[in-house]
């Protein structure tokens, strides 16, 4: 069954998002955006409740990067269904569990027996190995690799290129650099 699908925030993360919807063949209705205008904005983002209650099959997902932003607003709506947007060209097991509201981007590669939160961003080419667990809110960056068993906590973002070793637990609220790599332990 096509899915109708609000995308909330309209900059370059969501368009990749609106590509995502149309390409899995769903129905792109519109962005909210408090500060931007065009044919494909539909209102600010006061107005999710206004869409929400004219129409109970609409699925919302937040495309805004800024984890900070993205999270209050996921908190704030808790009450709204989410949509999921899964890249085809994603690889992804059978036996991943991934929240609402999350996006999984092109190329991404998630092992067996994972754990996905909600409202996460799986950028392109990012590598998540087995038995991994990745809590709500965290934004993996582009080409992030995740060993096997590591624990990512809520609201954390690990940015472009890094690594990170099996068998880690990375905090909640942490960031971790563009290509920092971290080796083994808790990082606190």
């Amino acid at each position: 069954m096509k899915r109708k699908v609000i995308i909330i925030g309209a900059g370059g993360h969501a368009k990749v998002i609106e590509e995502i919807i149309e390409i899995s063949k769903d129905e792109f209705i519109g962005f909210l955006d408090d500060n931007k205008t065009g044919e494909d904005i539909i209102g600010k983002i006061k107005d999710i409740e206004k869409w929400h209650k004219k129409d109970n099959d609409i699925e919302f997902i937040i495309g805004i990067g800024n984890n900070s932003i993205r999270n209050k607003l996921y908190n704030e709506y808790s009450n709204i269904d989410y949509y999921t947007a899964i890249h085809p060209t994603a690889v992804i097991s059978k036996n991943t569990i991934i929240g609402k509201g999350t996006a999984i981007m092109a190329n991404a590669i998630i092992g067996r027996d994972v754990i996905i939160g909600g409202n996460c961003i799986i950028n392109t080419g990012t590598i998540i190995e087995h038995n991994c667990i990745i809590e709500d809110g965290v934004h993996l960056s582009y080409r992030v690799t995740l060993g096997a068993e590591s624990k990512i906590g809520k609201n954390s973002y690990i940015d472009i290129g890094s690594i990170i070793n099996r068998n880690v637990t990375i905090g909640e609220g942490k960031k971790i650099e563009i290509g920092e790599v971290v080796r083994g332990g808790d990082f606190i």
